[in-house]
């Protein structure tokens, strides 16, 4: 183990037994005995376990206390709960390992039952010490795996953690072809021009696992910038829908200056909702309240 692993490690239990005063290290296979036999942290007494449970909590509830708090490390794995002498300490404590994993769950004051889905799950995020130095200043208590993930996003996307800001930084990054997202031809129509709104859309139905709702169409299309393109022709346009099947039809604000223009039978054949920008156009799409 290299100095900085050691430095790390011993950075780290001193931040968590500030944070509660017991620490419970299950070391299995006692690998890290050698460096904890050398651990010296100020104020913190490390007690080893080894088939000692009553001596421990005799000495954790009787004898004189440390400034800080104590180490239990045992080089065995945890005992089950019927099993466990010192259950009582132990759910008053912070459990900690010392893979990089549980090293980086514990710097960020991420809860360890959430490691797996959570750091193991996108241990390229927390490689980076700024991704961890800013995840450890937005996390509450009782935050999820979603919402912990939602802060991560909107830290790589530099923005506000909402799905509107999420979504449109995504899907920016994606027009303007900064990710791997790809968008296919496969009718081959030779361009993309016009489809810009509709890769939005698309991009938040990934993002939030839902599908278009059924017999929807979405007219209308975006700059890079977001603002909404409006309907070159309606009527036309209406007419194709009304072709491919639509029964409900989503318009941008902007195309509702033509809306006189098209003939009140064509118009009759549809539910038609209106939308004000890209974001809101996406959410009406989806079914998104």
């Amino acid at each position: 183990m290299n100095d900085s692993t050691k430095d790390k490690i011993q950075s780290v239990l001193s931040e968590l037994i500030d944070r509660k005063r017991f620490i419970f290290w299950y070391d299995e296979g006692g690998q890290m005995n050698e460096f904890v036999s050398a651990l010296e942290i100020p104020g913190v007494e490390i007690l080893t376990l080894n088939q000692n449970a009553f001596t421990l909590k005799h000495r954790i509830l009787t004898g004189e206390q440390p400034e800080r708090g104590f180490i239990i490390y045992s080089q065995e794995g945890r005992p089950d709960d019927e099993d466990n002498w010192l259950l009582d300490l132990e759910v008053q404590s912070i459990p900690f390992s010392a893979d990089m994993g549980s090293l980086y769950t514990a710097e960020c004051g991420i809860p360890m039952e959430l490691k797996a889905k959570v750091v193991d799950a996108h241990s390229e995020f927390f490689k980076t010490a700024g991704n961890r130095q800013k995840i450890a200043t937005r996390l509450s208590s009782g935050m999820d795996v979603k919402a912990i993930e939602k802060q991560m996003l909107s830290i790589v996307c530099k923005t506000e953690p909402t799905y509107d800001a999420l979504t449109y930084a995504l899907a920016k990054e994606t027009l303007e072809g900064k990710n791997d997202m790809k968008a296919t031809d496969i009718n081959g129509i030779g361009t993309l021009e016009g489809l810009e709104l509709g890769v939005f859309v698309s991009l938040v139905s990934g993002l939030t696992g839902r599908c278009i709702q059924p017999q929807m169409c979405v007219l209308g299309s975006m700059s890079i910038g977001g603002t909404i393109i409006p309907t070159s022709d309606l009527a036309g346009a209406l007419q194709i829908a009304q072709d491919a099947g639509a029964k409900r039809i989503l318009i941008p604000v902007a195309d509702m200056i033509n809306y006189s223009k098209v003939p009140a039978d064509l118009i009759s054949k549809f539910s038609l909702e209106v939308y004000s920008d890209p974001v809101d156009a996406a959410f009406k799409a989806l079914g998104i309240k």
